[in-house]
């Protein structure tokens, strides 16, 4: 993964298995015609294999470069696979396969998300708090293991590696729940780092998340809160990362009705997007954003 150059226009929560399988393809292509990366965060650990085995299928259909992403003359840059057990997808009669499928994960990827707590009214109805807790407890040990074990590179675990595992967080009124189980678990000095996706919550909790060592990854939502630009200006220029957590939802023909969007339509989607929170970041800081976000993306994700 090192010795590849990072580009700034790297998206680092993108839902890519919400494309419409047919489009997936054509998808790539265009975004590596416009020089744009994506980490691909998944909702479950059932998922990221099936992304992994659609990659594969790709790969060998396609013609397509081996590496882990492709090089300067590769037809596609592939996406950082994300390994993900989202709180909105949990049940109760199918955690245990899931959570064997999380840690046969592990195997493949340092990149852990989407994870973490939503404590929302309406999805506490769906997932109670004490359920959610006891899988995202059981994410957050088994991360930490892998971690100390060593990186992984190509699906080929490591001894060592100058990269971290990165997990990718959700958490929805329950940030200081997050902060506590990650400060009880020692994650930052096991190798764990987190990054909390659209960060939500209170001013302390970013102070902790700062001092613990962690990042918040900006997207359109915060852009559009006085709280949320308030923390933009606030965060270390180090700690800042930038996302577009698109597609909005999954393909139309998974519902089985509207039209497939192209993929070059998700494309243009995800390039406008991404400009425009660096736009907001460099107006909102008063500086250009992208020359630090090289170097902070470069500690976290390599060049894959």
């Amino acid at each position: 993964m090192e010795g590849h150059a990072v580009f700034s226009r790297l998206d680092t929560h993108y839902h890519f298995d919400f494309i419409d399988e047919g489009e997936r393809l054509p998808f790539l292509r265009a975004c590596t015609k416009r020089g744009l990366r994506l980490v691909a965060q998944t909702l479950l650990p059932s998922y990221f294999h099936e992304n992994l085995e659609w990659a594969a299928n790709a790969r060998r259909d396609a013609g397509a470069n081996l590496g882990a992403g492709g090089d300067e003359g590769a037809e596609v840059h592939w996406p950082a696979w994300s390994l993900g057990l989202h709180p909105w997808y949990i049940e109760e009669a199918h955690i245990g396969e899931e959570l064997k499928l999380f840690g046969s994960g592990l195997e493949k990827t340092r990149l852990i998300g989407e994870v973490g707590l939503d404590f929302a009214p309406r999805r506490l109805e769906a997932v109670p708090a004490q359920l959610q807790v006891e899988v995202f407890s059981e994410v957050v040990t088994m991360s930490c293991e892998a971690a100390v074990r060593g990186g992984v590179h190509g699906g080929q675990a490591q001894k060592s590696s100058p990269l971290p595992h990165v997990l990718s967080i959700h958490a929805v009124r329950a940030a200081s729940t997050v902060l506590d189980l990650l400060e009880g678990s020692d994650a930052l000095g096991r190798g764990l780092v987190p990054v909390f996706h659209r960060f939500s919550g209170t001013s302390d909790d970013l102070t902790r998340l700062i001092r613990m060592g962690g990042y918040i990854s900006i997207n359109p939502a915060m852009l559009t809160s006085k709280r949320g630009r308030a923390y933009i200006r606030q965060v270390p220029e180090e700690r800042l990362l930038v996302e577009t957590d698109l597609p909005a939802a999954p393909a139309a023909s998974k519902e089985g009705e509207g039209e497939v969007k192209s993929g070059e339509r998700h494309c243009e989607e995800l390039d406008e997007t991404l400009n425009r929170i660096l736009t907001s970041v460099e107006e909102l800081r008063k500086e250009d954003p992208r020359e630090v976000l090289d170097k902070t993306q470069a500690r976290l994700y390599g060049g894959f």
